[in-house]
């Protein structure tokens, strides 16, 4: 599940959504295209979170990475 925020058309992958693992599952792959744009933003950044309940608040997770995405423009 990713941390609460707004994509602004930046990124296409999982965006709020439960991502549910088999018993005795130990890995998930998870795509995320960069979106290449026009648009002055400066860098932005995104949370990938893994919980064990889907209904567990953001600040409860078991890891948590951040990703940056570095405008080019």
């Amino acid at each position: 599940m990713t941390e609460g925020f707004s994509n602004n058309d930046d990124y296409v992958g999982v965006d709020n959504q439960a991502l549910t693992f088999s018993v005795g599952q130990t890995s998930r792959t998870v795509t995320v295209t960069i979106l290449n744009d026009t648009a002055v933003e400066g860098n932005e950044t995104f949370a990938f979170i893994v919980q064990q309940n889907a209904t567990d608040p953001v600040s409860i997770y078991l890891a948590k990475t951040t990703f940056r995405i570095v405008d080019n423009d």
